[in-house]
């Protein structure tokens, strides 16, 4: 006896389905609140890949999601935040950059990357 085909959907409309719900996941999967654990300082802006959330690392390199509507207009991958009121506020958490700290850690990693050893010049046997 044959076996019984399978229906099978195409390659691109498997993939579609399988990143939609990949998609759908993350997004459920993301809190849309602050983490209760988010005190103030100092943040450093992790992502900002989602439409209404990003992500801040902490001094203590614990991440937090935050709504974006907390974050300053303008705000960068990579900029340093203060936080200007803590999560009890009624109105979430609110932060600035702060600028200075900002431009010396962008330095500081564009130093660090400086001093990572060049490849070789001309061609490469293998």
């Amino acid at each position: 006896m044959p076996p019984v085909p399978r229906r099978h959907r195409p390659w691109p409309a498997r993939i579609a389905l399988l990143l939609a719900a990949s998609a759908t996941l993350t997004h459920a999967t993301m809190p849309d609140t602050p983490n209760p654990d988010l005190r103030p300082g100092r943040h450093v802006v992790d992502a900002l890949e989602h439409r209404d959330l990003a992500t801040l690392e902490g001094p203590d390199g614990e991440t937090v999601v935050v709504p974006r509507s907390w974050l300053p207009e303008g705000v960068r991958e990579g900029d340093v935040l203060t936080t200007l009121a803590s999560h009890s506020d009624a109105h979430g958490a609110r932060f600035s950059i702060d600028a200075a700290a900002t431009e010396a850690r962008r330095r500081a990693l564009q130093e660090r990357r400086d001093g990572l050893p060049k490849a070789p010049a001309g061609d490469l046997e293998l």
